[in-house]
């Protein structure tokens, strides 16, 4: 992840087949999270997002 802001500011975090990352209050609002670029797709990954809009 990399803040939004500061992009110098990066968290790596490495998830697992199975594994879960939430990222809820600050976490949601001031960091930026995406998958690594690949030239070619390697497995299938399914990609699941719950939002909750008020």
């Amino acid at each position: 992840m990399r803040h939004h802001k500061d992009h110098a500011l990066q968290v790596e975090c490495e998830l697992n087949h199975g594994d879960l990352l939430i990222m809820a209050g600050n976490t949601q609002h001031f960091w930026q999270h995406a998958i690594p670029k690949t030239r070619q797709t390697k497995q299938t990954r399914i990609n699941l997002t719950f939002r909750n809009i008020l």
